[in-house]
C-alpha cells in the first residue's frame, strides 16, 4: 500500500485556483445550477479529486501562447463534468520531475467558449 501512495503525484493548487474553487461553490449555488450548497461543494470536490488523481496520467496538451500571460509553458488536461460542461485545467510541471503539478488556471466551456473551441480543434 505504501508504494501506491508514493506513486501518486503531488498536486499543488495555486492561490488563484483555490480562490476560484471557493468562489465556484457560491456561483453554482446562487445561479441555481444546484439547489443545495452541499451539492455545489461536492461538484467542486469531485473536480479537485479528479485533478489530484488523474493529472499525471491524462494526455496533456501544450497551452496556446494566449495563456502565457498567466504563466509560461503551461499544459492543460480536460475534465468532462457532464454532457454540457468541459473544464480545462491549466498547470505547470516542475522541470526535471514528474512528481509536482501546479494547477494554475481553470476554465470551462461557458467562460472561454471561443478560445476553448479553438483548443479542441488544435488537439
Amino acid at each position: 500500500m505504501h508504494s501506491e501512495i508514493s506513486n501518486k503525484p503531488i498536486v499543488k493548487f495555486s492561490e488563484e485556483a483555490n480562490a476560484y474553487f471557493n468562489e465556484l461553490i457560491t456561483i453554482l449555488f446562487w445561479k441555481n445550477y444546484f439547489s443545495f450548497i452541499d451539492s455545489a461543494f461536492q461538484y467542486v470536490l469531485d473536480m479537485e479529486n479528479y485533478i489530484e488523481t488523474y493529472i499525471a496520467v491524462l494526455p496533456a496538451y501544450v497551452a496556446p501562447h494566449y495563456f502565457d500571460k498567466y504563466k509560461k509553458e503551461m499544459k492543460y488536461v480536460t475534465y468532462q463534468a457532464n454532457k454540457q460542461t468541459t473544464w480545462y485545467i491549466f498547470f505547470k510541471q516542475k522541470k526535471g520531475t514528474t512528481a509536482l503539478q501546479i494547477v494554475s488556471k481553470l476554465a470551462n466551456t461557458y467562460k472561454y467558449r471561443n478560445l476553448l473551441t479553438f483548443l479542441n480543434v488544435m488537439r
